[in-house]
């Protein structure tokens, strides 16, 4: 039923409010799930959904711990302030859509787009190797 509804709220240009609000608590239960079950480790103070929606579990906050790229809402919780790992400097949190910016920027004998995440900056300067 869920991916029903997701597949009709993605085909109409936007879904009526009534139904996002329900779109939305249905994936807030399934991430609640999966946080019982040990399968979702959001570093946000509200966990996303995108990882819930795209992967069916997070392992965004295992991730940001090592200092490692998160997803494209995580990224932007932790720009807004929302971040939940304490030692974490929000300035350096980065998405994976912008760790693979900087990476091909390197590849491609570029500067870096701008300071990412410390494990992708050495990927990088591997890269330049």
């Amino acid at each position: 039923m869920l991916a029903l509804a997701l597949v009709l709220a993605c085909t109409t240009d936007l879904a009526p409010a009534p139904d996002r609000a329900r779109i939305e608590a249905e994936l807030r239960g399934l991430v609640a799930i999966l946080e019982r079950g040990g399968e979702y480790d959001c570093c946000t103070e509200k966990p996303c959904l995108h990882c819930g929606l795209r992967t069916g579990g997070c392992a965004c906050g295992e991730g940001i711990r090592e200092g490692e790229p998160v997803c494209e809402e995580c990224a932007l919780g932790w720009a807004k302030g929302l971040g939940a790992e304490p030692g974490v400097d929000p300035g350096k949190v980065c998405s994976f859509l912008e760790a693979d910016r900087v990476i091909r920027s390197v590849q491609q004998d570029g500067e870096p787009c701008r300071e990412c995440g410390e494990a992708v900056m050495r990927q990088a300067e591997a890269l330049r190797r």
